[in-house]
């Protein structure tokens, strides 16, 4: 009989552990208790790593806008070079008005891709003279005066490609 009503000593928690086996703490973190916690922690780390990743966009936005600028400034300085665009302006410059024979473009396209007359004369059977000729004929038509600014104008104008 004595087994039967508890001591009373024991607190009702006390009473409940002896029964279920469970202590009060346990009992404190029912299963729904344990699964919100775990989901406020998720939820934590979730806008921590949120936090994160737009930080990290950011960065990536400042970085490619960087890029992006670069890579406008170097077409830039690419069309200047070219001399597809007069510096200073955005404008594209017109090529100097010219009529030049299929022979004299065919010279021009074999100089732009780097021949020296000597070769040119022997590709196209014709003298070294008449490559000079040729030559001197194309730069006072297109009024042009190194062979730099001949190759720029015959890849510009598509006679040849680099």
């Amino acid at each position: 009989m004595a087994e039967s009503t508890p001591p009373r000593s024991l607190a009702g928690n006390e009473l409940s552990s002896r029964r279920t086996g469970r202590r009060p703490a346990d009992e404190a973190r029912s299963p729904e208790t344990a699964s919100g916690a775990h989901l406020l922690s998720l939820i934590d780390e979730l806008t921590r790593s949120n936090q994160t990743l737009q930080s990290r966009f950011q960065e990536l936005k400042a970085v490619t806008d960087g890029l992006r600028r670069e890579v406008e400034l170097s077409a830039r300085r690419l069309q200047v070079i070219m001399g597809q665009l007069a510096p200073g302006d955005g404008s594209r410059r017109l090529a100097p008005p010219a009529r030049l024979g299929a022979r004299e473009r065919e010279v021009l396209r074999l100089i732009a891709e780097g021949y020296r007359s000597p070769c040119i004369a022997e590709r196209l059977g014709i003298t070294v003279a008449t490559v000079e000729v040729h030559r001197r004929n194309i730069m006072r038509k297109l009024e042009l005066h190194s062979l730099v600014a001949l190759t720029k104008y015959a890849v510009r104008e598509g006679i040849a490609s680099l």
